[in-house]
């Protein structure tokens, strides 16, 4: 995804199977997910893999995109997809 696309990426932690793939949808979107009822494990959801939030059975998980907005600084020559490329082994 280029930076300049209003997109959110929903990506599963540790997949048990091969079909659990990233999912991309408009960065307007709400996502809601509800826990079953019948769940009896620890449960837990992390947030861009750093706050941990632990949840029940039951819960509602609202994913929806901030109002609050970042502005990032790069070089002058920055170019996203040289950086991609690179990280990517393609350059």
């Amino acid at each position: 995804m280029t930076p300049n696309l209003n997109a959110l990426s929903l990506v599963p932690m540790f997949p048990h199977t091969l079909t659990s793939r990233p999912i991309v949808v408009d960065g307007d979107s709400e996502i809601k997910l509800i826990l079953a009822n019948e769940n009896q494990e620890s449960l837990q959801v992390s947030c861009d893999g750093h706050v941990i939030l632990a949840v029940m059975p039951g819960d509602e998980v609202i994913i929806k995109k901030s109002v609050s907005t970042i502005r990032l600084v790069h070089p002058l020559d920055h170019d996203y997809f040289n950086v991609l490329r690179s990280k990517l082994s393609q350059g």
